[in-house]
This record gives C-alpha cells, sequence and structure tokens, in this order.
C-alpha cells in the first residue's frame, strides 16, 4: 500500500538538519526523529529523506552507529519506497536516471514511471526544457501546481536556469515571492546558485529583495555562505539590505566561509562601504581562520579591537595565542598587528590571566617577547 508523506508546516530545512517547525510537525506523525535535508532527483521527480534514530552508542574517534531510515517519495509525497541501515554513515544517495541507491552496496530502487502531468511539467521546468513545457502547458498541466516540499513551478525554472521559462511562469500569474517549506523565494534559489542574470530578471519582476525565509536568512546572506560574487554585487548595487538581525548576517557568512582572496576583500569592502554594521566577533573570524589582510581591513573600518568573547572573556590577541594551527610567522604578525592597533595587552579573561600569562603558560615564547616589550 503506497503511503501519502504530508507536511503541514512552513519550513522542512536549514543547511545542516531539518528545521524546529518540520521537527514538531514530525513530532505528530509517525515519522519520528530527526531528518536530514530533502535530496531533489536531477529531474525533479522524486525525493529522498533520511529519518536518523536514537544514537545507540559512541564509537571510537567520535562517530556512532546510529541507526536510520531512508524513504523514497515522489514530488506529490507519495512514499514509493524505504529502507533501514545499520549506520547512518553509511548513507550515500546516488541517483542513476532509472534509479536511486542510498548506500554504495545497497540494491538499486527502480524509479516508477511518472505519469502525473504535473509532475512532468515541473521536471520539465526543473531542466529547463521549455519545449516540454509549453507541451504540457498545452495539454492542461495545472499552472498552480506544488511539489510536497511547496516549491512552484517557478521554484523549479528558477533551479534549472531557464530565464524563458521564468518568463513565461511570471507572465501566467506564478507569485514571484511564493514560499516553499524552507520559507525560500526563487530569489533565494538564484542566489544559492549565483545566477546574477537570473536575479535582474526576478527583482525586475517585483521579487522581494529582502524576505526571510525559515532560518532567518536572505538572499544576499545565501549567496555570501556560497561564495557568489557576482549575485551578490548585483543584490547589493539594487537595494538588498546588507544588515541581518540574525546570526547569519552578509558579512558574518564571508568572514566564516571564504578562504582569503581578492573576492574575498572586494566583498567585504563592498558590505561596509554600504553601511553594514559592526556585528559581534568580526575580528574572530580572521583568526579562526587566519587571514591578516582582513583583519586590517575591518580595523581600517573601525571594528573593536578589545571586543572580547562570550565564552571565557578573551581577546583577539588571546584567540591568536591559543591558536596552533597558524605558524609562528604568522602568530607573529598578528600579535604586532594588534598590538600597534592599540590592543589592551593587560584585559583578563574569565580564567583571571592576560595574554602575557595565557603566552607563558603555553610556551609561545616570541610571542612572550612581543607582549614584554610593549609593556616596557
Amino acid at each position: 500500500m503506497v503511503n501519502k508523506f504530508h507536511f503541514s508546516y512552513v519550513g522542512i530545512l536549514s543547511f545542516l538538519t531539518i528545521s524546529t517547525g518540520l521537527l514538531m510537525y514530525l513530532s505528530q506523525t509517525s515519522l519520528q526523529g530527526d531528518f536530514t535535508n530533502p535530496i531533489i532527483s536531477p529531474d525533479g521527480k522524486y525525493f529522498i529523506l533520511t529519518q536518523r534514530h536514537p544514537m545507540l552508542f559512541a564509537m571510537p574517534g567520535g562517530g556512532s552507529d546510529a541507526p536510520a531510515t531512508v524513504y523514497l517519495y515522489d514530488a506529490t509525497g507519495n512514499q514509493l519506497n524505504s529502507k533501514n541501515i545499520e549506520m547512518v554513515q553509511l548513507i550515500d544517495i546516488s541517483w542513476l536516471g532509472d534509479g536511486v541507491t542510498v548506500t554504495p552496496v545497497a540494491e538499486k530502487w527502480n524509479l516508477p514511471k511518472i505519469n502525473d502531468i504535473n509532475i512532468l511539467l515541473f521536471s520539465a521546468a526543473y531542466t529547463g526544457n521549455q519545449q516540454e513545457v509549453e507541451k504540457f502547458l498545452a495539454k492542461g498541466a495545472d499552472i498552480n501546481f506544488k511539489t510536497e516540499l511547496d516549491q512552484t513551478l517557478l521554484h523549479a525554472a528558477v533551479i534549472g536556469n531557464n530565464k524563458s521559462i521564468v518568463q513565461l511562469f511570471i507572465d501566467k500569474g506564478i507569485d514571484v515571492n511564493a514560499i516553499d517549506k524552507t520559507g525560500q523565494t526563487i530569489l533565494h534559489k538564484a542566489a544559492i546558485r549565483g545566477n546574477a542574470a537570473m536575479i535582474e530578471l526576478l527583482i525586475a519582476n517585483g521579487v522581494d529583495l529582502n524576505m526571510l525565509d525559515q532560518d532567518k536568512i536572505t538572499a544576499l546572506t545565501l549567496a555570501a555562505m556560497h561564495g557568489n560574487v557576482q549575485a551578490m554585487k548585483v543584490l547589493i548595487n539594487r537595494g538588498a539590505n546588507v544588515n541581518n538581525d540574525s546570526y547569519q548576517s552578509p558579512l558574518h557568512s564571508v568572514l566564516a566561509r571564504w578562504k582569503p582572496s581578492k573576492a574575498k576583500q572586494e566583498i567585504i569592502k563592498i558590505l561596509l562601504a554600504k553601511g553594514v554594521e559592526k556585528q559581534q566577533n568580526l575580528l574572530l573570524y580572521t583568526i579562526i581562520h587566519p587571514d591578516l589582510d582582513t583583519a586590517k581591513l575591518l580595523l581600517n573600518h573601525g571594528v573593536d579591537i578589545n571586543e572580547v568573547d562570550s565564552y571565557n572573556q578573551e581577546t583577539v590577541l588571546m584567540k591568536v595565542i591559543r591558536q596552533n594551527e597558524m605558524t609562528t610567522s604568522l602568530q607573529t604578525e598578528f600579535v604586532n598587528l594588534f598590538i600597534s592597533r592599540g590592543i589592551d595587552i593587560d584585559t583578563q579573561n574569565m580564567d583571571g590571566q592576560t595574554a602575557l600569562e595565557l603566552a607563558e603558560k603555553l610556551g609561545k615564547s616570541e610571542i612572550v617577547k612581543l607582549i614584554q616589550q610593549q609593556k616596557n
């Protein structure tokens, strides 16, 4: 008997795990446990959810043998197959055209032929096939069709990167600000894919630049998360808000995710020039992902050098001292930079230690010398 998987809450996934809202919903159904992101097939006709069950016991090295169940659905939510997996780490979804495997050694699930004209229309849009789109519309497919993930035909067309199909659907009245179960509009999808030309088209057709998805993330932040420079430039130049009250602002995302590069510097300069707020712990990111040039750039724009973190009340100077992945040479450059910019070397952390005392404790002799020279 085929089961139907129903959603009743707007918001299905975050970037790593399924959202709180959906978990609340799932707790009221037979599908209980931790769910990962839906994995949609390349043709948009099917999707997979993985349900992680409670961990049995921890394994050496931090792993676990937590079992899981993998579910296969078509786009309208009909359950097509499921499989229990002994260890969640074994799951590796591979779409194979006419089938899918859920682990490298699992038998292939054959994907049933889809006859639903609305799913076929969605798939044609998802893969950017305009001829097929027009054919299914002529046969009476529903222009207002949504998948079980609440994705509209416009979502599919943007994912399919076909501007002509996108404009066709807009002309037929599909809402450009409709959200799927992630809370994402078509602008979010375009930002993820970095399609600057598509973003221009959507803006010209009235898409909301600053809508937040379920995780309080804007399209601009998503573009930043995915390293899409041109998409960010278009969004910023068209008036997207460079500030975001959530913990994942565009600036935070660039600092946290991008490796040192000219593009990173360029985007940070643009954000700072547009009046981005000086959020907390910006300098800390330049230590976690060592980037001396970005540290200088932030300091030149007035970021507070004496800010301490909320965890153990340590300054960025103390964070440099604790950094064991930096070369001694780079640590020295950071220390010299912070001292030259006036960092308070006498600030104490929650254990009552100054930067000098911490450096002495950790055996950082070169840093000890630099701080002592400053004190003298």
